[in-house]
């Protein structure tokens, strides 16, 4: 089994532990074949990604999943963590379908707050098994 794959099941496993990480997980697998395409196939949804760094993004928090001590970065090359969601956000909700644009603004918030206030992704279950995130709790 690849790295990959154990650091994805060990996150679904951390989702799976509380109540709201169920709730999250439902969230991710109703909606991941649609920002996939998306993300491969939709120009102002690639681009929106590409030209703020989402790969670059996408791998700092991989890497922070199995360790409390590596931090995700919130920053590259100039562009922030929360512009690459804001940017994402608005591609997403102008190209995917009306569920994946509802989705996007009932939890936009709890996910800004997230990419401000959590350190890690371990620091991220460890708060969704408490029950939430400060100021922005789904």
């Amino acid at each position: 089994m690849t790295t990959t794959m154990r650091k994805l099941e060990y996150f679904e496993d951390e989702l799976d532990a509380s109540p709201l990480g169920r709730e999250i997980l439902a969230v991710i697998r109703r909606h991941m074949d649609e920002v996939t395409q998306l993300v491969n196939h939709n120009r102002t949804v690639t681009v929106a990604w590409q030209r703020n760094h989402g790969p670059g993004f996408l791998t700092s928090a991989m890497d922070s999943g199995f360790d409390a001590n590596t931090a995700v970065r919130k920053e590259i090359d100039g562009v922030s963590l929360e512009r690459l969601l804001l940017r994402m956000a608005d591609a997403l909700q102008q190209s995917g379908s009306r569920e994946l644009a509802a989705t996007i603004g009932r939890y936009a918030s709890p996910a800004l707050v997230a990419a401000r206030e959590c350190v890690s992704l371990a620091d991220l279950f460890t708060r969704i098994r408490a029950g939430g995130l400060a100021g922005g709790a789904v």
